[in-house]
């Protein structure tokens, strides 16, 4: 016996010589009670076994017609979702964002992510739109340790993961009044000069379309005193959104800005 969906079994027989009609019998248990499961005779030497309960095994015997039962097979019907990532990870990017990657689930075309404050806990997802790669970045996060899961989209969860956020060496603020202005596919961002600044690292990401944004970064821009100004020639229709960060003498970088969306038109 195989199963062949999560609410059907397929059992196959060898012919017996002289039979040409055969019996099907199913039971809960392989000592249990085994009861016809087709009110008429099977011709063949296979039979498909289907309403049956998820996550539940089944023990089949089969008789020729007048004959002696057969010794029972057994099959486990299964849950009808695509299995878990078999490997999660989670690290701290910043003092406020950590990165989980996982590994592809075969079938799967796009993922969803769960956080929670403690292993046992209960885990909400934590993406906006279905995530189509095999990372994802959570951002905006307080001093703490993080448990993270992940299935494919209609799938099982994995086993958690965890990461520890901390402040380390206090960075610094993002600069005040970041914006920006779009001309065609040119975006040009701008913003005040931050205290303490040595570099300032812009972050952008395309329109989703209903999806998880993917956050990359894009430039490292030197401080020069005066705030700073840089132009993104990668833009496309649609919303471009962008956030950018601060970094001291040291390389340590500060929590990222609220982020700003500039549409580019057809």
């Amino acid at each position: 016996a195989e199963a062949l969906s999560p609410d059907s079994v397929k059992i196959l027989w060898e012919a017996v010589p002289g039979a040409s009609f055969y019996n099907v019998f199913r039971s809960n248990s392989p000592g249990g009670v085994y009861e016809r499961i087709k009110p008429e005779l099977v011709a063949g030497l296979t039979y498909t076994d289907t309403g049956l309960d998820k996550n539940t095994a089944y023990y089949y015997r089969a008789s020729a017609d007048g004959g002696e039962r057969s010794v029972y097979c057994s099959a486990a019907t299964g849950s009808g979702l695509l299995p878990a990532p078999s490997k999660i990870s989670a690290e701290a990017l910043s003092p406020d964002s950590v990165k989980i990657l996982w590994e592809a689930v075969p079938g799967a075309s796009a993922y969803n992510v769960f956080r929670s404050n403690s292993p046992g806990g209960v885990y909400e997802t934590i993406n906006s739109g279905p995530v189509a790669g095999l990372t994802y970045t959570d951002m905006g996060l307080d001093q703490g340790v993080y448990y993270y899961k992940a299935a494919a989209e209609g799938g099982e969860r994995s086993a958690y993961c965890s990461a520890a956020v901390s402040p380390g060496p206090q960075g610094l603020d993002p600069p005040s009044g970041f914006k920006g202005s779009a001309n065609r596919f040119t975006v040009t961002l701008s913003w005040n000069q931050a205290d303490g600044a040595s570099f300032y690292k812009i972050y952008y990401a395309p329109d989703s379309v209903g999806g998880e944004k993917a956050w990359v970064s894009i430039a490292t821009v030197a401080a020069s005193g005066r705030g700073g100004r840089y132009t993104h020639r990668g833009a496309y229709y649609g919303n471009n959104y962008y956030k950018i960060s601060t970094l001291d003498n040291a390389g340590v970088e500060g929590k990222t800005s609220a982020e700003i969306v500039l549409y580019i038109s057809r």
